[in-house]
């Protein structure tokens, strides 16, 4: 596994959240492995589905992808409310890979996966609708509350900088 971004796969983008999102998408698929099943890929969801980024092309796990630059907090902001608690009732729900990158060295710091069975609605808070005044009014958020989740129900992949072995990540997972 290598830890660099490519700097070079977002030159085509101006904002810094979008920069973001390319860097931290390409990472994932020429760089992350299911930690489900014995492959080595993971599959970029079809444009515009709603609550799954990757896939799995062998055993299909669901994952969708939070990065920041930052450590993650016991709070992060997520996607739109409803989508999100619709999937929890229907068992559809992702795996969330929760991705900390480094800016200035262009690597990736932390990453660890959280399995879709520990996501229950106590772990999705509905943030206040946007004011009238917004762009979006009344469109719903969402976090997810890192903070109530057991400690066993993160993975570690990656710990300040160095690669968990994929043994280690799918005993865990297992």
């Amino acid at each position: 596994m290598r830890l660099e971004l490519r700097p070079e796969v977002a030159v085509a983008y101006k904002s810094l959240s979008q920069r973001a999102r390319v860097l931290t998408e390409t990472w994932v698929q020429e760089n992350l492995y299911c930690p489900a099943c014995p492959s080595d890929n993971l599959y970029s969801a079809p444009k515009g589905e709603r609550v799954i980024d990757f896939s799995c092309p062998n055993c299909d796990e669901p994952y969708q992808l939070k990065s920041q630059s930052h450590p993650f907090g016991g709070r992060v902001m997520n996607s739109v409310y409803e989508p999100k608690i619709e999937a929890i009732r229907a068992g559809t729900i992702p795996n969330f890979l929760f991705l900390q990158y480094d800016l200035r060295a262009l690597v990736v710091s932390n990453l660890f996966v959280v399995p879709k069975h520990f996501m229950s609605q106590s772990i999705i808070e509905r943030r206040r609708p946007l004011s009238e005044h917004a762009r979006r009014r009344g469109w719903v958020g969402s976090n997810i509350l890192l903070g109530n989740l057991p400690t066993d129900a993160r993975i570690p992949i990656v710990e300040d900088g160095h690669e968990v072995s994929k043994a280690t990540v799918r005993d865990s997972w297992n």
